[in-house]
């Protein structure tokens, strides 16, 4: 009923910089550019250090973290480092700026009119931290984002056999096709080829069992080249590994006394009327026995507790019988058991 004035403080409107859309892979067949989102900033500054060709193994190594595109490591010691600053259009502080970062000179051979100087020439190698700072009208960086990005055209799969052997696929991000002659290094702890093969006709190449490599030599990764272009993948690592089976295939473990069973139906759920088809499967743990004649009781029970079929099977020389029992229009409807 009676008014009521107060001051509230608005707070400023936010600044902030932020490296557009997932992902750390860029193809080296596209633009090679990253988009960049910032709010309230004056300028943008970008340090970009870019990861020596001779400290890929150590890269890998030091690495940790789920995130590919951002993970945890001394980037300062296996890199060379490189920073440019881009001024911004003046503009309403409240509404974003969008401009983009272009990998392109820092893939080049040879200087180019930055006066880029490598003391590694990249030869289109492109592992890259992206540090990309918004700064202020004062100067002072208010908002930073990161990622590492790797410019590559080659996609690679490695599919790990029970053997222990590998089967390495490589093929073309911007087409999906194999890359025939495609280059693969496996690289030890020292940075050191321990073994390379070369990729078939259908991108496709075989690494043998590497078990027995050890100290210098164990192996951290795979390293995949196809002309100046190139793209790694580390070794044996939980976080690179997919499972590609939709079941679980934990299964149980036995030993070689006893017998186990196993039963199971066509279904899980049937009218009253019809014929219920019930399976058995016995197994001894080291399966040497042969369990041919070896009785089996079964014991079916309906939703009241009353035995309403007992028979007596015989087991076949695989361990593997059937018993059918058929209900009447009349059966209780519920839960039926079988008891073996």
């Amino acid at each position: 009923a009676n008014d009521h004035n107060d001051t509230v403080a608005v707070p400023e409107y936010g600044k902030e910089v932020k490296l557009l859309s997932d992902g750390a892979l860029l193809s080296l067949s596209g633009e090679k550019k990253v988009s960049v989102y910032s709010l309230g900033a004056k300028k943008i500054k970008y340090e970009i250090r870019r990861v020596l060709t001779k400290d890929i193994s150590n890269f890998i190594r030091q690495s940790r973290g789920d995130d590919f595109a951002e993970p945890r490591v001394d980037e300062y010691s296996i890199s060379e480092a490189f920073s440019e600053e881009v001024t911004l259009p003046e503009g309403d502080a409240r509404k974003p700026q969008f401009t983009a970062f272009d990998f392109a000179p820092y893939l080049k051979k040879n200087p180019d009119a930055k006066g880029l100087l490598f003391k590694d020439p990249p030869n289109g190698k492109g592992l890259f931290f992206l540090s990309v700072h918004a700064i202020d009208k004062d100067g002072v960086v208010v908002s930073t984002d990161k990622r590492f990005v790797l410019v590559s055209d080659l996609g690679l799969i490695v599919k790990t056999a029970h053997d222990g052997s590998h089967d390495v696929f490589v093929q073309s991000v911007k087409s999906g096709q194999p890359v025939s002659g495609a280059e693969i290094e496996v690289l030890g702890v020292n940075g050191l080829g321990v073994m390379k093969v070369t990729a078939d006709g259908q991108g496709h190449a075989v690494i043998p069992n590497l078990a027995g490599f050890s100290n210098e030599k164990a192996p951290v990764g795979y390293v995949v080249r196809a002309g100046d272009d190139m793209a790694f993948m580390p070794y044996n690592r939980g976080d690179r590994q997919l499972d590609y089976s939709k079941f679980a295939t934990d299964g149980i473990q036995t030993t070689s006394d006893g017998l186990k069973a196993f039963l199971f139906s066509d279904r899980g759920i049937y009218r009253p009327g019809e014929g219920v088809h019930v399976w058995v499967i016995v197994r001894q743990g080291d399966r040497a026995q042969n369990l041919a004649g070896v009785p089996l009781q079964l014991e079916i029970t309906n939703p009241r507790g009353q035995i309403i079929d007992k028979p007596i099977l015989k087991m076949n020389s695989v361990g593997f019988v059937e018993h059918e029992f058929t209900t009447k229009d009349t059966s209780p409807t519920g839960v039926y058991n079988v008891r073996l």
